[in-house]
């Protein structure tokens, strides 16, 4: 079964969780099935948001975690492709909790154009990102910084409104050009290479953090660095007031915590850590072994200090 992604090209006719108009960056994204209520059944697109400030820094606001329907679990599943080039990626099937860094289409499906997934993947192609980045291995979008907006839209088959994520009209896209470098050889959605753009044939210039991921970013464990790491981090979840939370909220509080850290963290770090603390338990085992209350699935995480 082929990967599927949502480039205008791919699409057929046929939020108490929701980042409000401003700057932001995507810190983490991935394509599992739904959880909330509305999208149960359905394969989606968790974006990560953390919000920027004038200063072109992030802030100390959560980051914001958009869950974007891309279609039918029937249709859809979570998948894992070793890269960009990879069109026939492992399913990862329909069970709650995978999380995969692509999406495989059952059967040859399209989304639709008014999906949430598709309706945010246009503005993103129509504000400038290169289409093949578009094709379903959502890797080539993370680390993009965008004035970001919602639009209203009418779901007649629910008879409600709702809001979808796209990127601002007529706004910026702050790091276009460093996105689109990564289209360079990548598969288009009929499966051959993309020709890259003619400004790609000059010597990149030197860059802090590879948008690559070194060897062990695939495999299935951590190494001792990223777990220590991992776990140095889970420590600076208190904040000014006690939380109860549960682990999905957890770890939206420790994607916070990684945006915040100086030097910042790359975005293979990034990635790895969150392999470690996604792990089925890893929060709840934390907070027993740092004293915190842990009752079901909820943790308590003290105040600071």
């Amino acid at each position: 079964m082929p990967r599927v992604g949502c480039s205008i090209e791919e699409q057929r006719s046929g939020s108490n969780f929701r980042f409000d108009e401003g700057r932001g960056r995507i810190v983490s994204i991935c394509a599992t099935p739904g959880a909330r209520e509305f999208n149960k059944e359905k394969c989606v697109v968790v974006v990560g948001i953390q919000r920027i400030g004038r200063d072109g820094k992030p802030t100390e606001d959560d980051v914001v975690l958009e869950e974007c329907n891309f279609g039918p679990l029937s249709k859809f599943h979570p998948a894992n492709a070793k890269d960009q080039n990879d069109m026939e990626p492992e399913d990862l099937g329909d069970e709650v909790g995978v999380e995969g860094n692509s999406i495989l289409a059952i059967d040859g499906a399209f989304p639709d154009t008014k999906s949430k997934m598709s309706v945010f993947a246009a503005s993103l192609q129509n504000a400038g990102v290169r289409p093949v980045l578009l094709t379903g291995y959502w890797p080539s979008i993370l680390d993009l910084e965008a004035d970001f907006s919602q639009i209203k839209l009418r779901y007649e088959s629910l008879g409600t409104d709702g809001y979808n994520l796209i990127v601002k009209p007529g706004g910026n896209i702050y790091n276009l050009a460093e996105i689109n470098k990564r289209a360079g050889g990548a598969a288009t959605p009929n499966g051959k290479p993309a020709t890259a753009p003619a400004q790609a044939a000059a010597k990149p210039k030197p860059q802090a953090a590879s948008t690559t991921a070194p060897a062990n970013d695939a495999g299935a464990g951590a190494d001792d660095e990223t777990e220590m790491l991992a776990i140095q981090l889970f420590a600076q979840l208190p904040g000014k007031k006690e939380a109860v939370l549960t682990a999905q909220k957890v770890g939206t509080r420790l994607m916070t915590v990684m945006v915040a850290q100086k030097p910042p963290l790359t975005p293979a770090q990034m990635r790895n850590v969150q392999k470690v603390t996604g792990r089925p338990g890893w929060a709840a085992e934390q907070a027993e072994t740092m004293g915190w209350t842990v009752e079901g699935e909820n943790i308590t995480i003290p105040a600071a200090g």
